[in-house]
């Protein structure tokens, strides 16, 4: 990666061990162009009138190419503010409201924390230096724009649908824990795997609509800081489907909305004045030929140019105890922070 690629620049993961970097003069699209490589950073709420875009200049790199074109310089530590705990403790208890009177099976409040300060080159550098390495030991997917003094950069567990040869996989990523958690406990934890059962059962319907579904073993996938139940699904595409049709069909799913989806947006929406999300959660992919890939928005920085902030959620069911929960929110932010050494 060279100067340019930091001023315009997008990283995607692609296959294993490679990412997809464009950079130079960046387009935004309505659609998607054919035959070209072109990325996908929409909002949650999907409004964006133009959520493509296409890069001067691309290529597929392997990680360690990658890690190996950045030359770090000193990035100046940021002064985190305390996580908004206000946000959160009024969506949980809008929450259980509605679970309660069982109008949602399951949601997922969140909170945020930021810090002033300015992604300049030397800090992006640093943190997306830091993002390939982890993403080097960790199965996770590295996905990012930036532009103009704002952008996003991530390192997810959670893939929304990847499409190759006409096979479309998916995976429900719920259910969290410390590393120093018993597996066997882990797997066998009623709160756990009561929310991971409503992803499980919400997409399985959705991915319905384009095949016949087969539903894997569920495991558990760990990470430098967190492990989460994780369960993967395969569908062999009936007929072509189209990357944001199928967008349309699993976004929001109930690892990162609410459950049932029926009512799922009129509850996170209600929040949304209060606090504007933007991209966190949100689907981001790309399309290059017959392959497609779109990832989840968690585990990331989000940047303007006065400053740079961090979103986490859990996911809430009806037997959740508001002090766990909120100290989820807590280990994941502080993951987050570790992933990108700031």
């Amino acid at each position: 990666m060279d100067q340019s690629s930091f001023q315009s620049g997008t990283v995607f993961s692609s296959s294993s061990g490679k990412v997809l970097v464009g950079w130079g003069k960046r387009v935004w699209l309505e659609k998607p162009v054919p035959n070209q490589l072109c990325f996908y950073f929409p909002d949650f709420f999907l409004q964006s009138v133009k959520p493509w875009c296409i890069h001067e200049h691309w290529e597929e790199i392997s990680i360690h190419e990658c890690i190996s074109s950045i030359h770090v310089n000193f990035a100046p530590t940021l002064n985190w503010s305390a996580p908004n705990f206000k946000h959160f403790k009024e969506m949980f208890q809008d929450l259980q409201v509605c679970l309660q009177t069982e109008e949602l099976k399951k949601g997922v409040p969140f909170s945020v924390q930021s810090a002033k300060g300015m992604m300049d080159m030397h800090r992006l550098k640093h943190c997306l230096m830091n993002a390939l390495q982890y993403a080097s030991k960790n199965r996770v997917h590295l996905y990012g724009f930036w532009e103009h003094g704002e952008g996003i950069l991530g390192a997810t567990p959670e893939i929304l649908f990847s499409i190759k040869d006409q096979v479309l996989e998916s995976a429900a990523v719920a259910g969290t824990t410390r590393l120093e958690t018993n597996d066997l406990d882990f797997l066998r934890d009623p709160k756990e795997n009561e929310e991971h059962q409503f992803v499980v059962e919400e997409l399985q319907q959705s991915l319905a609509y384009f095949g016949q579904v087969r539903v894997n073993q569920k495991q558990i996938l760990r990470l430098a800081n967190l492990s989460h139940l994780y369960t993967r699904f395969e569908v062999d595409l009936k007929k072509r489907a189209h990357f944001e049709e199928i967008v349309k069909q699993l976004h929001p799913t109930p690892a990162l909305g609410a459950y049932p989806r029926s009512a799922a947006l009129k509850w996170m929406s209600s929040f949304e004045q209060a606090i504007n999300r933007k991209r966190f959660g949100a689907p981001v992919g790309y399309v290059l030929g017959e392959v497609a890939k779109c990832f989840v928005a968690i585990r990331n920085i989000q940047w303007s140019l006065e400053q740079i902030e961090i979103f986490a959620g859990c996911g809430v069911v009806k037997q959740s105890i508001f002090d766990l929960e909120w100290s989820e929110i807590l280990l994941k932010m502080e993951s987050i922070r570790k992933v990108f050494s700031i």
